[in-house]
């Protein structure tokens, strides 16, 4: 089973390795314990990954950030044109 996870302060999967790393050695431990809470016959394999869609979702909230920035300039200065 794939585990995605994020890390406060990190966007990219490089930064976040040594996390990745830390997750992959505990992957055994962390499988037994899934499998002592469930009552599944085999418990999956743990593969962790960096989710990178925060900073994904961040990039994009900076950029509207700037377009509406950009807009709102541009309506001031049509406004100012007028008079």
């Amino acid at each position: 089973a794939k585990v995605y996870y994020t890390k406060l302060g990190v966007e990219d999967a490089e930064s976040a390795a040594d996390v990745t790393r830390v997750l992959d050695r505990a992957a055994g431990f962390l499988r037994t314990e899934v499998a002592k809470g469930s009552s599944l016959r085999t418990v999956p394999k743990l593969t962790f990954k960096f989710d990178e869609s925060v900073g994904r979702g961040r990039h994009m909230e900076d950029l509207l950030g700037k377009a509406r920035a950009s807009d709102a300039r541009h309506s001031e200065q049509d406004e100012t044109d007028e008079d």
